[in-house]
């Protein structure tokens, strides 16, 4: 299930772009569990509802362009033993903060 949302706003200051999206990763995987863990442990992976969005601001037919993102992505690692056989049940393993500039 997924779902994305596109808007924009043209005028004479500039363009505004708004893009919304939202869906259940490919979470329950194998090569996910490697990419999040690092490791194959006993236990699985599993995916929840997760976010993502864009809005953005063109100035000069696209020549500068300001943008703002973010991304909600809910992965879980179920644990099928307990510590210290095992990593604990996790939900938050990281939170990345990205600034990227262009122009």
């Amino acid at each position: 299930m997924a779902g994305f949302f596109y808007g924009e706003y043209r005028n004479d200051w500039g363009d505004m772009f708004l893009e919304l999206g939202a869906g259940i990763p490919r979470g329950a995987s194998l090569d996910s569990e490697v990419a999040i863990l690092g490791f194959d442990y006993p236990g699985n992976t599993t995916s929840k509802m997760s976010y993502i969005g864009r809005l953005s601001y063109d100035i000069d037919g696209g020549k500068y362009r300001m943008a703002i993102s973010s991304a909600y992505v809910d992965t879980r690692y179920n644990p099928k033993f307990l510590p210290p056989d095992d990593l604990p049940a996790l939900k938050d393993i990281f939170t990345p903060v990205i600034f990227f500039s262009a122009i």
